[in-house]
């Protein structure tokens, strides 16, 4: 990788500049109102990191490392995580430096295409200077979700296939298949690129490169999906197909401080006392990030099949169900016994919400409650704690 030199040198550390300091913005008063806790604004983006710490240091592809869970919303991105996290560690701040890395390449990049181009310096920065507004780029780099990776795949197999275009008596540089592969397995949502880019070498007559194209793009998407089939999950988990990040960004710090005031005491709490434990949750994210007992996760699960719910927590092992309302209503689980609730009062980020405690079995009961009482003082003042 070559640097520019020169005044083009100049733009491409002029555009870092703009990336970085609206990205320290963003984290650094972020940081203030968390006690210093690094907090991603979505619960997506802690079940992907702790995929990449699971597959880093258990081998093993889920939430807990236990069992294979198709629960990451990427591909690529754990697998991206999960080298770094190997060598220096799990570290909630790695995600920051890996997505501030990439965003950085995504520019060099852009401004290679630029400088080829001849477009002059003053230009140069004004288009890299539109990507970093367009894209959110500081937004997607405080994010902790792979975001940017998409971007830069979508851009590098844009780049790619527009070299292709260019010189039709040539066949497709062998980087176009490599990025189309990437970029499905960085999302499955870029598929829609990929069918797009497939039409339009079908209608400049150019069919068998389309199939090809289309057939190694998918390549990683068929052999998961393959290997979902056989641990008997669906072909197409819903969490590959959920769409990314980011919302409006006035939204970030918002949904940031209802993470951390909501879902870190429960993490915490289950961290202390459920570290290597089984636990159902219908948030996640934080949860898997911060213990390493078996997780289920009762996102939708509680409110369409009360059944399904009972016999998935007994089947693995799950000790106890913490359940936010009004995902449920208690009389569809009659075998459940509620131990406790946190009502969480409304605050300028969220609303007001409801916790549920349950103890699976009734063997399970006295610890559970035993366990509540104990972490009760060290809960926030704003939580309202009640026993049954």
């Amino acid at each position: 990788m070559k640097l520019p030199s020169g005044t083009n040198l100049l733009v491409l550390a002029s555009s870092i500049f703009a990336l970085l300091i609206p990205a320290i913005l963003l984290e650094y008063p972020l940081l203030r109102e968390t006690n210093g806790n690094i907090v991603f604004p979505l619960d997506s983006a802690y079940i992907d990191i702790t995929v990449a710490r699971n597959l880093a240091f258990e081998r093993v592809w889920g939430i807990s490392k236990h069992a294979f869970q198709p629960a990451a919303a990427s591909l690529l991105y754990p697998m991206v995580l999960a080298p770094v996290f190997f060598i220096f560690g799990g570290h909630l701040i790695i995600p920051l430096i890996v997505n501030s890395l990439t965003a950085i390449y995504l520019l060099f990049r852009v401004q290679r295409t630029l400088i080829r181009a001849g477009l002059r310096s003053g230009i140069q920065l004004l288009i890299l200077l539109l990507t970093i507004l367009a894209g959110l780029l500081p937004l997607l780099i405080v994010s902790g979700t792979g975001s940017i990776l998409q971007l830069l795949l979508l851009f590098l197999f844009a780049e790619s296939l527009a070299s292709s275009l260019r010189d039709a008596e040539k066949p497709p540089p062998r980087r176009l298949y490599l990025y189309g592969a990437l970029m499905i397995a960085a999302g499955y949502a870029n598929g829609i690129l990929l069918i797009g880019s497939c039409l339009l070498l079908i209608l400049l007559r150019r069919r068998p490169q389309a199939i090809k194209l289309f057939l190694v793009s998918l390549t990683p998407a068929i052999l998961f999906g393959a290997f979902c089939l056989i641990k008997r999950y669906p072909f197409l988990p819903v969490s590959l197909l959920a769409a990314s990040y980011p919302g409006p960004l006035i939204h970030f710090q918002r949904d940031c401080i209802r993470i951390y005031e909501r879902e870190y005491p429960l993490a915490a709490f289950v961290h202390r006392y459920y570290r290597r434990a089984g636990v159902g949750v219908d948030d996640i994210g934080a949860v898997a990030w911060f213990s390493d007992g078996r997780k289920l996760d009762l996102t939708g699960v509680t409110h369409t099949d009360a059944h399904c719910a009972d016999s998935l927590c007994r089947g693995v092992g799950i000790r106890a169900a913490i359940i936010a309302n009004p995902w449920f209503s208690p009389a569809q689980f009659p075998r459940w016994q509620p131990i406790a609730s946190w009502k969480i009062a409304a605050s300028s980020h969220a609303a007001a919400t409801t916790l549920k405690f349950f103890a699976i079995e009734q063997y399970d009961t006295t610890i559970l409650r035993k366990h509540l009482k104990d972490y009760q003082p060290l809960l926030p003042r704003s939580i309202e704690v009640q026993y049954y």
